[in-house]
């Protein structure tokens, strides 16, 4: 994905060829950081598919509900309902 698009759903499987994914739409899910983000903090989509901190005037994707160091799972409430900074 492009940095700040966004996105439908976060995939909560690793499905193979002729599987069905299994996507969240709102609510609780965890996600890997690319650096370290605290509690709190808006995020947005980056460029690497992780999510980054929401900058202004960006989509958000929703907020970190536990900080995380960086390549570390951090759990978030997702809501694409949620409007830019």
């Amino acid at each position: 994905p492009t940095t700040g698009q966004a996105v439908a759903g976060v995939l909560q499987n690793e499905p193979r060829d002729n599987e069905h994914a299994d996507i969240l739409f709102l609510g609780s899910t965890k996600i890997r950081v690319p650096s370290s983000l605290g509690a709190g903090i808006f995020v947005m989509t980056g460029n690497s598919g992780f999510a980054v901190q929401a900058a202004s005037g960006q989509v958000t994707l929703g907020y970190l509900t536990t900080g995380a160091t960086s390549g570390a799972l951090a759990s978030m409430i997702f809501n694409m309902q949620a409007n830019s900074l």
